[in-house]
């Protein structure tokens, strides 16, 4: 009895015990249904929330006018064309004519910039030729820049609130503020006609509405958290629409989604329903969103650019068939002896069979076989009898027949030889054969003769136009008709090379009758013509057609430089140097304060993060190296977005430049001001001292490297006196030069 007595008190303590604690976790994790409760109900302090909120609202406000004063200035200078405004002003003109244009990046951007002249009344008739072209009266440029210069401004407030909603002071969002204002870098950019302006604005809306929605996670499916949520979709929609780049902040919070879910997923108090709620939830605004903004610029640049122009040579021809004044005629189905047929290759899109007068420098120096983008009388060929009989009548071509090919302007016939000896010009490979025009008329080869093969089809079968894929392969010497994306030296006209190819790549050796003409045919003869794309197939082409030109911009350009260059600034990019009565230079390059505290921040996170874990491994605590801290997280968030907005550019082959970065540089922006309010918030006069003192040092470094940035005029001492390192490369003498100009 005494034990009895004994083990209930025993029970009686336990469950109080486990009450107590039980009660201490619903404190500290409150469930689910209590924070819907708690967010929509007045709390408490609302007075004093309604005041932090008005005061960072004010705070915001005067960081604008701020850049407003500071990024406007010396909009108009200079009124001449300014490095890819080249490119975007031209763009601009395009859209206005109407006229299919090929460029690597999404549309968005450009149809912004075509809006805002379109609206001051311009015409599209300044070609924005070239750099340092003077620019005429009616040309809105002004108004051009200065729609960019105001989305560069309206960064800066999303700095400011992205910082606030990582869970930072208002001291360090206002420094944060002023360093994205004062980074000259971003200045330049955000002040001429360049898509670097609404790319980096759409990458802070992005970052800042993952962030406030990040903050939402104990309230679910609430209208806040779907407000958030769905506006960090539209971001991703807008920041890809403006240039490919856009999708590295895909990358990013698709990763960060991931994460979330898992954490979602874990959590015991959420049933596979409630995941599965979740995982909808984020698909529809994370993919379905962003799909579909960026689809429907494309739909919108596809109804504007309704006519061909130049561009048009990239797009197959199914594609050019939906361009109002398509030059793809309707052509004879059934092919023949003596037809006279153009053949374009299938797989690279590069054009058609094609010869004229001359001769290949190398090799056999016969007469050159290319690939021709252009519609043009030297890409007719007769189709001839292996025996040359002469026929009355039409007499259909067969699968499996054995043909010659006559060039209708040069009277010379496709021609190939086993001869190891003579190479192609650019492909020397021991599979590539010279494809060379040979003979005349009367002249018999049997190196002449070719056998059709078309893919998919048994011997004897009638070969049509347009619907007949076929191979050409060289009776002799079995190599198949072959060509690729490789150009021909300046002497073949740079065009796109054709060999005959042993055992090459068969797709490459792929070809199709575009159009035919036989006198034998009866005028009413069955016609064929490509079928119209859908909306789908043109946006899937065009956007693999951007893909595979822009990975193709390898050519070397003074300024371009590597990834591994940019962290530090080695150099930058000269914009624009003033010739004539323009004395001045616009030249990017980075406020060294913003710039290097970034680099300094980026660096410190990569420490803080070993350190962490180290600590925890060991089980040690400290006040700033904590696993559990806000800047562990939210750090890493913007750790996991400089990274994805940085490294992909190491493995990539083409062309780049430091403007590449800027995206970089405002993350690492905030992510230097987070880590200094991490490092000092434990010293009170050093947390309020050391960033204003940050913020009066950019200031300062901002308006003496301004005339880069606003292309005014400087002493040849100042020049100097800028450059901090070696490799900064710019000339102050050019200064010295043209000084006498003011004097006028």
């Amino acid at each position: 009895m005494k034990n009895l007595t004994k083990r209930q008190t025993k029970k009686k303590d336990f469950d109080a015990s486990f009450e107590e604690k039980e009660s201490l976790l619903k404190k500290q994790f409150p469930s689910v249904e209590e924070e819907e409760e708690k967010i929509h109900k007045k709390p408490s302090n609302f007075k004093n929330n309604f005041s932090s909120g008005a005061y960072d609202n004010i705070i915001a406000i005067a960081l604008t006018v701020f850049a407003l004063c500071l990024r406007l200035p010396y909009i108009h200078n200079p009124k001449q064309v300014v490095f890819d405004e080249v490119h975007f002003g031209g763009f601009a003109n395009k859209y206005i004519s109407r006229k299919f244009f090929m460029d690597v990046h999404p549309p968005l951007a450009k149809l912004l910039i075509t809006y805002v002249s379109q609206v001051f009344m311009y015409n599209g008739s300044f070609p924005f030729k070239s750099i340092g072209d003077d620019i005429p009266k009616g040309v809105p440029y002004i108004q051009m820049r200065m729609y960019n210069a105001l989305l560069g401004v309206s960064l800066v407030p999303v700095a400011f609130y992205t910082v606030r909603a990582l869970g930072f002071s208002t001291l360090t969002a206002l420094i944060t503020g002023i360093l994205v204002t004062c980074e000259n870098s971003l200045a330049t950019q955000s002040r001429l006609i360049l898509l670097d302006a609404p790319l980096i604005l759409f990458t802070g809306i992005t970052l800042l509405s993952w962030a406030k929605f990040q903050n939402l996670q104990k309230v679910p499916f609430s209208p806040e958290w779907w407000k958030w949520l769905a506006l960090t979709g539209v971001g991703l929609g807008l920041v890809s629409s403006v240039k490919m780049v856009g999708l590295f902040s895909v990358a990013y919070i698709g990763l960060a989604t991931l994460n979330n879910l898992w954490n979602v997923l874990g959590d015991l108090n959420n049933s596979m329903k409630k995941f599965y709620q979740h995982f909808m939830a984020r698909a529809l605004c994370l993919i379905v969103i962003p799909i579909s903004i960026y689809a429907s610029f494309f739909l919108i640049h596809f109804l504007v650019l309704n006519q061909t122009g130049s561009g048009a040579a990239f797009m197959s021809p199914e594609f050019q068939t939906t361009f109002v004044n398509s030059t793809i005629p309707s052509t004879q189905l059934q092919i023949g002896y003596g037809s006279e047929v153009t053949i374009r290759h299938l797989n690279t899109n590069g054009g058609f069979l094609h010869s004229h007068g001359s001769n290949y420098k190398t090799g056999s120096k016969q007469q050159q076989i290319t690939c021709y983008s252009h519609r043009d009388t030297n890409n007719i060929w007769i189709i001839e009898k292996r025996k040359n009989a002469n026929f009355t009548s039409f007499e259909p071509l067969k699968n499996g027949d054995i043909i010659r090919l006559l060039h209708k302007t040069t009277q010379r016939r496709l021609h190939s030889h086993g001869n190891d000896k003579f190479k192609p010009p650019v492909s020397q490979q021991d599979f590539q054969y010279e494809a060379t025009g040979y003979g005349n008329p009367s002249i018999i080869d049997s190196n002449d003769e070719w056998r059709i093969d078309v893919i998919g089809a048994s011997k004897g079968q009638p070969v049509h136009s347009i619907t007949s894929k076929f191979r050409l392969i060289h009776v002799n010497n079995k190599c198949a008709l072959f060509s690729h994306t490789v150009k021909l030296p300046d002497w073949a006209f740079s065009q796109q090379e054709v060999t005959c190819g042993k055992g090459a790549l068969k797709k490459n050796t792929i070809w199709l009758f575009e159009t035919s003409q036989n006198k034998f045919l009866p005028k009413n003869t069955e016609k064929i013509t490509y079928n119209r794309p859908g909306f789908i197939k043109k946006f899937i082409e065009l956007n693999t057609v951007m893909w595979n030109v822009n990975k193709g911009l390898t050519s070397s350009h003074p300024y371009e430089s590597h990834p591994s260059s940019w962290l530090f600034l080695r150099r930058g990019i000269s914009f624009w140097t003033g010739k004539k009565d323009y004395v001045g230079r616009i030249y990017l390059i980075g406020n060294p304060v913003s710039w290097y505290l970034g680099a300094a921040g980026v660096i410190f996170y990569i420490g803080f993060f070993a350190m962490t874990l180290f600590l925890q491994q060991i089980q040690r605590k400290n006040k700033i190296f904590d696993i559990n801290s806000t800047y562990f997280s939210k750090g890493g968030l913007l750790f996991s977005a400089y990274f994805w907005h940085y490294f992909p550019f190491f493995v990539m082959g083409r062309q780049l430049f430091i403007h590449h970065y800027l995206p970089c540089v405002y993350i690492s922006i905030i992510l230097s001001m987070i880590s200094l309010e991490t490092l000092i918030k434990y010293v009170r006069p050093a947390k309020i001292v050391i960033p204003i003192l940050i913020a009066c040092l950019s200031i300062f470094t901002f308006f003496y490297f301004s005339p880069y940035t606003y292309g005014t005029f400087m002493t040849t001492k100042h020049c100097e006196r800028m450059k901090l390192r070696k490799t900064w490369d710019w000339d102050c003498k050019y200064y010295d030069k043209n000084a006498h100009k003011l004097k006028k």
